[in-house]
């Protein structure tokens, strides 16, 4: 170990070594000079010596995290920074056990403290302004970004020079963030620019810096800041900074100068493009005022930024600011605003041809309307997470949401918990920051096979999207790179545009072209997009013509864009207008010098010949290659590592990942932050582009991959299962299956394996089929065949496959099942299914066989055609043991904690639908035993359903109505008791029956209506369909219009016939063909004949 490596022990060495760790002693005595940001500057100093320096460090515990991550950036930073400009750490130490930089002693004061005072003379004020703007010039000559430009971060000296202070968010320009990339909220908010709301699609650069000055000045003039909120008001910063206008200094302070007011304002325009480019053209307008400002106060008017010029770094930003076919975007959300009628626009086309550019474009024009946005996009080599690119869209729109004032969060959150009762737990699960807006509770959630995960979730998320659009107020869904979304919220998006009805809702997705892509299926479900719209708009991205790059010249070069034809037309030759190639080919004439900017004659200048004999490739691919090839080797294997694990996300976790500080990454990634490769914020990374992802992602071989995969999926295991949403569960499984081959220890493939176990069903139990099909084959890769769990992973198959109406296939699951050794409450849940299956086939009598065959092997004997007198037994038997009052006996009683008497009777219901076809003898007694069960071992959601059909058919056989409609309504009852949601509706269906004997038909109308509601709610199609048939029967009865009548059984066939229930259909049509019977009557009498083939 060198002597710059050792410690350094103070005072014991006296002097302040630069770079060292720094030891304190015990008898420092440490005073507090100022606070800012939750970090505390203390100056330090020995009794003894009287030597003395001064540290900053973290002023709280609740602060340290923040504090730390600002201090380290700083420290790292600190080779960038000069002691002339900058208040500069020389060391880092240990401060009662938190982080904390030294610096030398200096005797600057604050500007905060001269802050909330105007300062006093025209004149005084300019010198004052010229010094400040000084270090920050030096700062932006080093290719830095500040960050958070504030009065307590500038540093005033007696003499009036001044120094910076506080890099901890401060980056290289060429690093500054990309907001289309990576949600970034940096600085102080009363003085932070509107590129860093992230509300804008502007990239943070020096000019931000330059708006956050103009509000020092502003406050330095005036005595105020420009906008002045309340104390209920502190969150809406960024609406004032993005949408509202100051005052003239002029209109606050009568002797201001009417130039010197032109100056600050045009510092604090929206618009980066329309402040001051440069701190030069600042300092340049500052000492044009001094120079002529008179002992009247007055300054010669002149044009501001005349001196000022376009630095070299800014070019290549601003190609994508404003894309013209942007327009057809915002005509559509015009249309959908006024129509109160849902589009979707579908932009296709290769990589780098502006897809993205026409969102980011649309998305900069849109934040300035009255409207709700959720924006996602998909990364290629980041997890393909279930329902992951609906989720990312949402969660952004929900964040937005709970950064609003707390009356609006108040509003939110009653109109949410409205429209999402029953799914509170589903939405959270798709977005966990909802759980902040719902206060969800507890629910039942039964695994019945005959609950339709899918339409549940499908139905949620319409609940959501009708919940956000309303009128004056549309919801815009922007979603880019959609060919690498997952097949599940492709499936979704469908359901959705088929079903919203007439809402105010604009979706815009971004695919590659469909043609390209090698995967049929996924041509297939892109193409059926627009299909499934009431409105649909294709734009095919054009590229930029000769024009179009000229006028971009001419902007940037602040030149009339004819003059720049002759280089636009090269660049166009070679680039063949693709946007992003133009981008990528002018950035590197540009670095390679080939354009350069004149200080003298303030132009720029360009070598057509050099450039057109100059040899660029022509593919964006090779030149992202050509500019790893020339990272060094550490920042390429960390490209390719980080490029591994996602497009975005978090330093923390990738420092956990590759075993570095985040002083470390950010030092090692400078390069390729310098290149524009990638982009470093406060606390995340993102890739400027997916195919600088796709070529990072080559440089890694399979070996090196692997490991990072179960590195990731080690550290990912344990939080994914306390979390509230699914995301962290199915990204660590993701990281699992691509690391199979490298997880070796026996503890670790069990922990692994019951991981994909859990994310199996917790994807089953959103209708995610697929993906749970994949995290099965994952969780059956990591285990021994045979084994109980393996026997699980059966089970769970089979329910997916027979989700996905692969019914042979779930057969033959079920039949292996059964024919193997395992428990019996697995077995039951097989037999249960096996049921369910000839249920679907039409096979009544073959599922009710089946189902008797179990409960005998479970040790339920019953007879298969009961008579008359074993009924009467049963009956006379069940009241002896409860007698005329039901509710006292079966209120009091606990829920069922017994698995396998729970699997045995979710057997006995489905029997019983069967044996309702068959033998009415037989559906009474499989009920009777279902209602002594419920008595010996609790209240079980079967429970409910089997006590209602219990009424019913103590009606029908005994004439019990009275008695039957109290059993129909305490079933209703223990239901919402207990939260048995998934039974809302297969308790309702029979009471609907039951009330037609006792109730007015009114009641039995809204009993069928609650019916189909609840058990679309919940996904029970099979219910579904029967309370539509009901209904129709109830009108009938009623005595309705045939003509409404009819229409009621139209809608009813169209839904029918979407969940394949042919039995249904057919009641359906014959229903359809008496009714047309009845309005047309022809001569001779109505056959069935004539409606069914």
């Amino acid at each position: 170990m060198n002597e710059n490596e050792l410690p350094a022990f103070w005072p014991a060495q006296g002097n302040l070594h630069d770079g060292r760790v720094f030891v304190l002693k015990e008898d420092v005595i440490f005073t507090v000079l100022a606070q800012e940001g939750g970090i505390s500057w203390m100056n330090a100093r020995h009794p003894h010596s009287g030597g003395s320096f001064i540290i900053a460090t973290a002023v709280s515990d609740e602060e340290e995290e923040r504090a730390t991550r600002l201090l380290k950036n700083e420290f790292a930073l600190r080779d960038h920074l000069q002691d002339s400009w900058a208040i500069r750490a020389v060391a880092s130490t240990q401060y009662r056990g938190r982080f904390a930089l030294v610096y030398a002693p200096f005797s600057f004061e604050l500007l905060a403290r001269r802050a909330g005072r105007a300062i006093s003379g025209i004149a005084r004020f300019i010198e004052l302004a010229i010094q400040i703007c000084t270090p920050l010039r030096q700062m932006h000559l080093q290719n830095l970004i500040h960050g958070d430009i504030k009065p307590g971060n500038i540093f005033v000296h007696h003499d009036s020079t001044c120094r910076l202070g506080s890099f901890g968010l401060s980056c290289s320009i060429s690093g500054a963030f990309s907001q289309t990339r990576l949600a970034v909220s940096g600085g102080t908010p009363a003085y932070m620019s509107p590129e860093h709301t992230t509300r804008t699609q502007r990239a943070v650069d020096c000019r931000s810096d330059l708006y956050s000055l103009g509000i020092v000045l502003y406050e330095l003039l005036t005595g105020r800041l420009p906008f002045e909120l309340g104390e209920n008001e502190q969150t809406n910063w960024a609406h004032y900074h993005i949408a509202s206008e100051p005052l003239s200094p002029a209109v606050l302070r009568p002797d201001v100068p009417d130039m010197l007011s032109t100056i600050i304002l045009k510092l604090l325009e929206k618009q980066p493009d329309n402040r001051y480019q440069t701190v030069d053209g600042l300092i340049a307008d500052l000492r044009r005022c001094q120079a002529t400002l008179t002992s009247e106060g007055e300054i010669v008017a002149f044009t501001p930024g005349q001196q000022d010029r376009t630095p070299a770094i800014h070019l290549a930003d601003s190609l994508f600011a404003a894309h013209p076919q942007a327009n057809d975007v915002i005509a559509a959300f015009e249309r959908v605003g006024q129509n109160i009628v849902p589009e979707l626009v579908t932009i296709g086309g290769p990589s780098g041809i502006g897809k993205s550019s026409i969102i980011a474009t649309a998305l900069k024009t849109l934040q300035q309307r009255r409207v709700l946005l959720a924006v996602g996009k998909v990364d290629q080599f980041s997890p393909t997470l279930p329902y992951g690119v609906l989720s990312s869209a949402f969660r952004t729109l929900t964040l937005h949401l709970l950064g609003l004032p707390a009356e609006e969060v108040a509003k939110w959150k009653i109109r949410l918990a409205r429209a999402l009762e029953g799914y509170e737990e589903l939405a959270v699960s798709l977005v966990p920051e909802l759980g902040l807006l719902l206060e969800s509770k507890p629910r039942f959630s039964a695994d019945t096979f005959s609950i339709d995960a899918r339409a549940r979730f499908s139905h949620m998320v319409l609940a959501l999207v009708k919940t956000f659009a309303s009128q004056g107020c549309p919801l815009v869904l922007l979603l880019d790179d959609l060919q690498w979304s997952d097949a599940a919220s492709l499936q979704t998006l469908k359901h959705l545009l088929a079903t919203c009805g007439a809402i105010p809702l604009l979706l815009v997705v971004a695919h590659r072209d469909i043609a390209s892509l090698s995967d049929p299926a996924l041509q297939q479900q892109l193409a059926s997009l627009p299909a499934s719209a009431q409105h649909a708009i294709e734009i095919i991205p054009q590229p930029l013509t000769v024009k179009a790059v000229a006028r971009w010249l001419g902007t940037l070069f602040r030149v009339r864009s004819a003059t720049t034809t002759d280089l636009a037309t090269l660049i166009h030759e070679k680039t063949g207008g693709n946007p992003l190639f133009v981008h990528e080919f002018f950035r590197r004439i540009v670095d390679d010098g080939l354009v350069v900017h004149n200080k003298y004659q303030d132009k720029w200048q360009y070598d057509l010949q050099a450039i057109r004999a100059r040899h660029y490739t022509e593919n964006v691919v090779t030149l992202v290659l050509e500019k790893l090839e020339e990272m060094p080797d550490e920042t390429r294997r960390l490209l390719g590592s980080i490029a591994c694990l996602g497009g975005t996300g978090e330093l923390e976790m990738l420092c956990r990942v590759v075993g570095m500080s985040v002083a470390e990454i950010r030092y090692a990634l400078h390069p390729a932050v310098m290149a524009q490769l990638i982009v470093l914020t406060e606390k995340a990374y993102a890739f400027t582009h997916d195919r600088v992802q796709e070529a990072a992602f080559a440089l890694l071989d399979q070996r090196e991959r692997s490991h990072l995969h179960l590195t990731t999926a080690s550290l990912l295991a344990e939080a994914a299962r306390q979390a509230a949403g699914n995301e962290l569960l199915f990204r660590a499984v993701h990281h699992v299956t691509a690391a199979l081959d490298s997880i070796q220890p026996a503890p670790q493939r069990q922990m692994f394996r019951e991981l994909s176990l859990l994310a199996a069903r917790r994807a089953k139990r959103t209708g995610d089929y697929h993906s749970a099909l994949s995290y099965i084959q994952t969780s059956r890769a990591l285990g021994n065949a045979g084994t109980v769990s393996d026997f699980m992973l059966d089970i769970e198959e089979a329910g997916c496959e027979f989700a996905l109406g692969h019914l042979e296939r779930t057969r033959e699951l079920c039949d292996a099942i059964l024919g193997c050794p395992g428990g019996l409450t697995e077995k039951a849940l097989a037999a249960n299914l096996l049921v369910e299956v000839y249920i679907r086939q039409s096979d009544s009598r073959l599922a009710l066989e089946a189902a008797l065959c179990w409960l005998g092997i479970f040790g339920i004997q019953i007879s298969h055609y009961p008579e008359d007198s074993e009924c009467d037994e049963a009956w006379k038997h069940f009241c002896n043991r409860v007698g005329d009052a039901p509710q006292q006996q079966f209120v009091q009683l606990s829920q069922m904690d017994n698995p396998q008497t729970e699997a045995v009777m979710n057997l006995l219901y489905s029997a019983s639908i069967c044996a309702s076809f068959i033998c009415p003898r037989l559906h009474f007694l499989l009920l009777c035993r279902m209602m002594h069960l419920t008595l010996d071992h609790g209240i079980t959601g079967a429970s409910t359903t089997a006590m209602a059909w219990f009424g019913v058919l103590i009606g029908q056989r005994y004439a019990e109505y009275r008695l039957g409609f109290q059993y129909g309504t305490l079933a209703r009852e223990l239901v919402n008791r207990h939260g048995y949601d998934a039974f809302e509706a297969k308790t309702l269906l029979p009471l609907d029956q039951l009330s037609v004997w006792t109730q007015p038909l009114s009641f039995t109308i809204e009993c069928a209506k609650a019916c189909f509601t609840a058990a679309v709610t919940h996904g029970d199609m099979t219910v579904a369909c029967f309370a539509a048939c009901h209904q129709v029967i109830n009108f009938l009865s009623r005595g309705d219009h045939l003509d409404g009548v009819l229409t009621s059984i139209d809608r009813g066939l169209a839904f029918v016939r979407k969940t394949h229930f042919q039995d249904i259909e057919t009641i359906l049509m014959l229903q359809r063909g008496y009714v047309e019977f009845l309005r047309t009557p022809v001569i001779g009498t109505w056959s069935a004949a004539q409606v069914l083939p």
